[in-house]
């Protein structure tokens, strides 16, 4: 399709859409389509305009010329009309400059009051706009048209051929006259200066001679002429049907999703090649550590025997094997050898010596030299009182030694 070319879908005048393809400045009937737009006649850089029954317009004379003030007048108008809702979430409103003058805009607000399209449409390619946009009077300046949209006639006010004001009419163009008063009037009301020459008639009328009488009632002339073939109008209207945003929302959650599951699978994968790498890592250190186990093992063995034997020697050669605990104990013994033992038995770290001693005052000497000494710091003590034997007249003693902070159980 050439860049320069455009195809919009505009309503019939009895049932289904009409489909035609815009080229510079030419316009061609393409086709008809039955029902509405379906997902098969969609195509790149195509518009559908919807139909003046689906469409609300509101003039507005806005006192200043910056867009975003009188697009704000736009929004203001549309929400005291009960229209705008959800203004955050609602696309299908937009506003028409139609004239601009030194201090104020005059604007057109337009509000998409009901989709014609399937739920099942798939329009993402497509842009919405309205049919009056579609249809450019033969007059420059203030004119209104009428002309029929699936069996119903409808009635469009243009200035300098830009529609500013739609409004259905019904099946039959009755009470045509008072529309015209109405119309006028309202737009005086408002500040809005429309003095129409002309009435367009645009599709084919039975009672035309009724249609004429009443417009000329209300002081106007009846032109009767084929419908303009459709034209790209000026500027774009920003609508989207509430079908399109569901399906834009849908298509933008089912993307969030993807990337939610597409980031949880980077993640896992990163998770996975790292714990793979920790594990090559592992198994490259356990074969390391093979290769040096197999390398030592003849000298562990041999290391192996060596220590078997030194542990059955280390009684004997530690610092608290049995004749050196012997020996501390003798030589804690006060001068003069009135303590002599009758039993010594050191064995796996405990001590226990039995004797006799001239006095007690000898026993109470010795006490305190054998909890202080040196070898015996990491030992617990044991004293209980002596015992005066009454034949001998000898104090018997039994004194005990464990490793501090052993229980017996």
């Amino acid at each position: 399709m050439s860049k320069l070319e455009k195809t919009v879908i505009l309503p019939s005048e009895e049932d289904g859409w009409e489909v035609w393809k815009l080229r510079d400045s030419v316009a061609t009937h393409d086709r008809f389509l039955e029902g509405a737009v379906c997902k098969a006649d969609k195509q790149q850089d195509s518009c559908v305009a919807f139909s003046i029954t689906r469409v609300a317009t509101l003039p507005v004379l806005v006192p200043s010329t910056d867009p975003e003030i009188y697009r704000g007048a736009a929004e203001l108008e549309l929400e005291n009309a009960g229209l705008l809702v959800d203004v955050e979430n609602y696309q299908g409103w937009d506003c028409i400059l139609v004239e601009k003058r030194e201090e104020e805009s005059f604007i057109s607000a337009v509000y998409l009051l009901e989709d014609e399209l399937n739920e099942a449409n798939d329009l993402r390619q497509h842009t919405f706009d309205y049919s009056a946009r579609y249809y450019r009077p033969s007059v420059e300046g203030d004119c209104i048209a009428l002309w029929r949209e699936r069996h119903r006639w409808c009635m469009t006010c243009y200035r300098n051929g830009i529609p500013f004001l739609t409004e259905p009419l019904g099946e039959e163009l009755v009470d045509l006259t008072l529309s015209l008063h109405l119309t006028i009037s309202q737009l005086s009301l408002k500040g809005i200066q429309f003095k129409p020459a002309e009435v367009f008639l645009w599709s084919v009328c039975e009672q035309a001679e009724n249609v004429a009488a009443q417009v000329m009632a209300a002081g106007l002339v009846l032109t009767e002429e084929d419908r303009p073939a459709p034209s790209v109008p000026a500027g774009e209207v920003n609508l989207e049907p509430s079908v399109v945003s569901e399906w834009r929302k849908q298509v933008a959650n089912r993307k969030r999703l993807k990337g939610i599951g597409i980031g949880v699978a980077a993640i896992y994968l990163i998770i996975l090649g790292v714990l793979w790498w920790k594990l090559f890592e592992l198994d490259s250190q356990a074969s390391d550590l093979k290769e040096e186990v197999a390398l030592h093992a003849p000298s562990w063995e041999m290391n192996s025997e060596h220590f078997k034997a030194w542990d059955e020697l280390y009684p004997v050669v530690t610092d608290k094997w049995p004749l050196q605990i012997y020996k501390e104990c003798v030589m804690a013994m006060p001068a003069g050898q009135t303590i002599r033992y009758t039993n010594v038995n050191v064995q796996n770290g405990f001590i226990e010596l039995r004797g006799n001693a001239l006095g007690n005052q000898y026993l109470n000497l010795y006490k305190p030299k054998l909890k202080n000494a040196e070898m015996f710091t990491d030992f617990e003590w044991d004293h209980p009182p002596a015992i005066r034997d009454p034949k001998t007249q000898l104090w018997r003693f039994t004194y005990k030694a464990m490793p501090a902070g052993y229980q017996e159980y």
